[in-house]
């Protein structure tokens, strides 16, 4: 009888991978660099990565982040003060290779933190004329009864803007001062409609005189017999003209917190 017998031989392969070394580095070096042009306002911004709390880093300056996981990050530079804006990508999204390090630079440009208020008047009727720009309880000259003028370099922020000198039989839409809001580099504009009419028969004029010690941002108005507000400065003269002849009361009012008045308001 003959066997026939089945011989299997087996071969093992080692096959090779992609060449990576398991042990090699897994993360890198993130370094973020700030530099600044203009009048920086502060000393330091903010950076955060992927999210994280900000951390402080100087507006010409370099960051190294150490072990860095390798992929994909979100770099943002936060804490700019007004006035300065980035001129490169922020946030920027960056890859981080393992054992190397990554760059992220930040060029923040900035400029003096000031606008500028186009001041419009528009008036109708028997028109004086000019009236007085108030600006924060304080006279910064006039302007036509019908005119435009610009105040420049003026700090971003909220002011409070106003006329004053407006005749006794002109009447001005809105509130006397109003608050305006300047931004950076900006031009706000705050137009003023006053509507004059014809005055009484007899008239003169009434002078009004302050004299502040200490400061009230917004400033003062002030009113003749309950009628129409207008802005008068801290320190300062205010003549009303085409006052009608006769006994009139005139009130201070919009006094700050802590700003008392001597003698009699109204008088």
């Amino acid at each position: 009888m003959r066997c026939h017998a089945l011989i299997i031989v087996g071969v093992l392969a080692a096959c090779g991978g992609d060449g990576t070394d398991p042990t090699g580095p897994t993360t890198g070096t993130l370094e973020i660099r700030t530099t600044t042009s203009g009048p920086a306002a502060t000393a330091a911004y903010n950076y955060r990565v992927d999210g994280e709390p900000a951390q402080a880093i100087g507006n010409n300056a370099v960051v190294s982040r150490q072990e860095v996981p390798a992929g994909s990050h979100v770099v943002q530079l936060t804490g700019l003060p007004d006035g300065c804006a980035t001129s490169s990508e922020n946030p920027q999204t960056v890859s981080v290779t393992p054992g190397s390090t990554t760059v992220v630079d930040f060029a923040v440009t900035c400029v003096p933190p000031v606008g500028s208020i186009q001041i419009v008047t528009a008036t109708s009727g028997p028109a004086p004329t000019s009236y007085d720009i108030v600006l924060d309880g304080a006279s910064v000259g006039p302007i036509d009864a019908s005119g435009t003028r610009t105040l420049e370099s003026i700090p971003s922020g909220t002011h409070a803007l106003g006329l004053a000198a407006l005749p006794a039989n002109c009447q001005l839409q809105g509130d006397n001062p109003r608050a305006t809001i300047v931004q950076t580099a900006r031009t706000v504009r705050a137009v003023f409609t006053i509507t004059c009419t014809a005055p009484p028969p007899e008239t003169g004029s009434l002078r009004i005189a302050t004299f502040t010690s200490g400061v009230d941002p917004d400033g003062f108005q002030v009113t003749v017999d309950g009628g129409a507000r207008q802005a008068i400065a801290l320190n300062g003269v205010l003549t009303l003209a085409n006052v009608a002849t006769g006994d009139h009361f005139v009130r201070l009012v919009s006094l700050a917190t802590g700003c008392t008045i001597t003698g009699d308001n109204p008088r």
